[in-house]
């Protein structure tokens, strides 16, 4: 037998069944700051070059991004955008045709990955979080923005920040040959833009939702 608080939620999801589609949009974020840190604990605040890998000195960079998440709604779902430059830049190397960009979830402090301060803690930090999702690059992939479609524990992690989101990156298919580099992203600047695009509600969903709620309880007392 179906409850009356059963009922109810029947009633308002059916409502909102119509015109649901229209009620999120999408939203795009520039970086507030990013970067890399190296195998060496080196990092510059003043560059903006978000370079990964491994170089043909056998040292690792590790990229990182910050985006600003104060006043979204709950994120839906969200994209990561990363300009690949295709301009006579040498933006991509490796032995292999094809390498593994993985992002991952970053514990530390904010404040210490964009000041610089304790490099080979924020290095190792940055390589051994969650996964947030990973995408392939190669050669053709200059000239392009790489995608990377977050996942689910992305999602939760910046449905749970109210303000400053960080993530990084690595290499994940680094092949251990020390006179090869294995790189993305090398030789970008502040020119290159990296995005977070994010699905959120409408204002409009949340009064849609208010009102179908409203509407069965009203019904409920008139029954």
């Amino acid at each position: 037998m179906i409850t009356k608080f059963q009922q109810t939620l029947v009633c308002a999801f059916s409502f909102l069944a119509f015109g649901l589609e229209d009620c999120w949009s999408a939203s795009t974020l520039n970086t507030v700051d990013r970067g890399w840190y190296n195998s060496l604990g080196t990092h510059v605040t003043s560059n903006e070059n978000y370079l990964v890998g491994v170089n043909a000195s056998n040292v690792e960079y590790r990229n990182w991004f910050v985006f600003d998440l104060s006043g979204l709604g709950p994120i839906q779902s969200a994209t990561i955008r990363a300009q690949l430059p295709g301009d006579g830049r040498i933006t991509f190397e490796s032995d292999q045709g094809a390498e593994d960009w993985t992002l991952l979830e970053f514990t530390g402090s904010v404040s210490d990955l964009v000041s610089g301060v304790n490099g080979l803690a924020v290095f190792n930090d940055l390589g051994h979080g969650t996964s947030y999702g990973t995408t392939t690059v190669t050669s053709g992939s200059e000239g392009n923005f790489i995608e990377v479609i977050l996942n689910a524990s992305a999602i939760v992690s910046m449905n749970s920040s109210s303000g400053l989101w960080a993530f990084g990156g690595i290499v994940s298919s680094i092949d251990g040959n020390p006179t090869s580099p294995d790189i993305i992203f090398g030789n970008t600047d502040q020119n290159d833009a990296v995005q977070l695009v994010v699905t959120v509600p409408e204002p409009s969903l949340t009064l849609l939702m208010s009102t179908a709620l409203g509407a069965c309880f009203l019904r409920r007392r008139r029954n």
